[in-house]
C-alpha cells in the first residue's frame, strides 16, 4: 500500500483501530512530540505523570507494536483496516487521473484538477 493510501487511512478511517494501536499511536506521538523533554527530565518525573495518563505505555504489546519502525506500524494497521472492514471504507480516487483525493468527500483533484461538484 503507498504512503499517501496509508495516511488516508489513518486520517479517516482511524475508528476501525483496536484498543492496543490506538494506545500504541498515543505512545508513538506522546514520545515523539515529548522527545526533548523526556530525556531533560533526570527524575522522570515528566514520564511518570505521562505514563499515569495514558499517554505513554510500558506494557511489552503495545511496545511491540512499535518496535519495527512507525512506518511497519502504520502500514500494518491501514493494511489491516482495509482488510478488514473494505465494505466501510471509500477510496475516493479520481475519475480521470485515478489518484486518490484528499478526503472521501473531495469533489475535485489535488494532481490533475478535475471538478465532479
Amino acid at each position: 500500500m503507498e504512503k499517501f493510501a496509508v495516511k488516508y487511512i489513518f486520517d479517516h478511517y482511524s475508528r476501525f483501530m483496536t484498543l492496543k494501536e490506538v494506545a500504541a499511536w498515543k505512545h508513538y506521538n506522546t514520545s515523539f512530540k515529548f522527545e526533548d523533554a523526556l530525556k531533560d527530565d533526570p527524575t522522570q518525573r515528566k514520564e511518570k505523570m505521562f505514563l499515569k495518563r495514558g499517554w505513554l505505555s510500558n506494557d511489552p504489546e503495545i511496545l511491540k507494536l512499535l518496535e519495527n519502525g512507525i512506518e511497519n506500524f502504520q502500514q500494518s494497521i491501514a493494511e489491516r483496516i482495509v482488510k478488514e472492514h473494505e465494505l466501510e471504507i471509500f477510496f475516493n480516487n479520481c475519475k480521470t487521473c485515478g489518484r486518490l483525493a484528499r478526503t472521501p468527500f473531495a469533489k475535485q483533484c489535488r494532481y490533475c484538477g478535475l471538478d465532479w461538484h
